[in-house]
Parts: C-alpha cells; sequence; structure tokens
C-alpha cells in the first residue's frame, strides 16, 4: 500500500489539482504543502481547508530534508507541491532515496512553469538550462547565473529565468539597498522591476525578453519587448509570481510571440 505521495498541484490550485488527489486524501495520515520552490497566494487558503478534512502543514525546505523520511516510518504522507512535483531535484532525490528505504511511493504530476511558457509562443525544444536569479544579499551577491545566461546567449537557445522567493527567516532586510519584493502571504516574491535591474548590464540592450506573471492563472499576463523597453515601461505587472525568458526566436517563434502576447510598450495596468 502507498506510504507517500509525492502530487502536483498544478499552476492554478484547486483548479489545476489532479484527481487522484481526492482519492491520496482518504489513504493518507498527514499533508505537508510545500512552501519553498514555489508560492501561490491561495497556498494559506488551501491548507486551511484541507485542515478541515485531515492534519495538514506548510512545511520548508529543512522539513522536507530532514524529517519527511523519517517520519514515513510512521505515516502516510501527501507532499503536495506546486506545478509539477518532478520539476525540482530536491523532489527527484525524495522519491529515489524513499524507494531506495522500501517505501511504496507514487507520483501525480501537474502542469509545469517548464511546459506552460509554451502559452508564450517560444518553443520549448529551444529551451536552454534554466537559471533562478537570486537577489542579492548584503554580505552576499551571487552571481554564477550570469554564466549559464551567457552560455545560453551564446548556443542561441532560450532561457527561463526563475525569480527569487524569500522566505523566513529570510526577510527583505536582508537584501542589498534597492530593492522592492513584493509580499506574498509569509513570503515575498522578486518583482519585475527588480529582475530588470539585475539583468541591467548584463544582457545587451535590445536582448529580447518575455515576462510572464501568474502563469497558468485565468487573469495571468504575459508581455514582450527588447530590455530596454522594459527600463523605460512606467510601471509592470505586480502580484506574482512571475518569471523572465530571454529568448531567442525565430521567425514562427517571433509571429506566436506577436499573437500570444502584449508588447510591454502597450501594456497598461
Amino acid at each position: 500500500m502507498t506510504r507517500f505521495w509525492l502530487i502536483g498541484l498544478g499552476l492554478n490550485p484547486p483548479e489545476s489539482i489532479p484527481q487522484g488527489f481526492t482519492t491520496a486524501l482518504g489513504m493518507a495520515d498527514e499533508v505537508w504543502l510545500e512552501a519553498y520552490t514555489s508560492m501561490h497566494p491561495l497556498l494559506n487558503q488551501l491548507a486551511g481547508a484541507l485542515r478541515e478534512l485531515i492534519p495538514t502543514r506548510l512545511v520548508t525546505r529543512r522539513d522536507v530534508e530532514e524529517s519527511l523520511l523519517a517520519e514515513l516510518e510512521e505515516k502516510r504522507i501527501i507532499l503536495a507541491v506546486l506545478g509539477h512535483p518532478l520539476a525540482a531535484t530536491t523532489h527527484v532525490s525524495l522519491l529515489a532515496e524513499a524507494r531506495r528505504k522500501g517505501v511504496p511511493a507514487r507520483v501525480l504530476g501537474a502542469e509545469s512553469i517548464f511546459t506552460s511558457i509554451a502559452m508564450t509562443g517560444i518553443s520549448l525544444y529551444k529551451l536552454g538550462r534554466t537559471v533562478s536569479l537570486p537577489y542579492p544579499r548584503r554580505q552576499w551577491q551571487p552571481d554564477s547565473w550570469k554564466k549559464s545566461l551567457m552560455e545560453n546567449m551564446r548556443m542561441g537557445v532560450h532561457t527561463l529565468i526563475l525569480l527569487d522567493i524569500l522566505t523566513p527567516p529570510d526577510t527583505p532586510s536582508s537584501l542589498a539597498d534597492g530593492f522592492t519584493p513584493e509580499a506574498s502571504g509569509d513570503a515575498w516574491l522578486m518583482s519585475l522591476p527588480d529582475a530588470i535591474r539585475l539583468l541591467t548590464g548584463v544582457l545587451p540592450e535590445d536582448a529580447f525578453l518575455i515576462s510572464c506573471t501568474r502563469l497558468g492563472q485565468p487573469d495571468s499576463i504575459s508581455l514582450h519587448g527588447r530590455l530596454e523597453d522594459y527600463q523605460q515601461a512606467s510601471s509592470l505587472p505586480q502580484g506574482g509570481p512571475h518569471c523572465l525568458i530571454h529568448a531567442q526566436p525565430d521567425e514562427i517563434e517571433r509571429e506566436h510571440i506577436r499573437m500570444l502576447t502584449t508588447p510591454v510598450r502597450e501594456w497598461q495596468d
């Protein structure tokens, strides 16, 4: 009998939650809602609704990495993850370790940012290495992401840029001066203006970017333009999560992008 479920919640829960989730709820002892690889404004509400049915808690990366496998010895647990549950290598490692220990496990997939960005018109076949864009901290300014971005640009492929998420004990006060992340429940999401600021001086001014806000949700916003268009924009979408794509499209992709996204110069809040 299954003791561990790794379940994706998709990009727009509860509508995007797979049907098998309900069956798993009837068999599990606890639900762990993961709140560190991605965030959704409805995550706390979902936790509250689930608590009426089954013991549920929001968990950190430390909880998952240090406690989950031990607790599976006595409990049947659902680990629910926004997007697809195997999009993060942390979850793949966890699944492999559970199998190694002989814990019966099952995976239920859901839509992910890694496939849904095709809604912008780019070809997934031309995606290069994904880049995570971190905030510079007062005492630490990571820059390894620049190397991956430059490598993708040299190869002529697209780069999906995932924006930083701050979760306690990390707070905006730990950031370098001048950055303004967006509050989202107990976390803070990198804003589009902050992301554009970090990319300035790394990418050329005419670099072609696509921004996605609340991708996969009914009120999602997808824009396109050159880096300098984003720099000059009087306002950019708020209320993430956001992501960016440094795109190097061919003519067919350009036509699809024009049809499926809005020029940032024409967007109005």
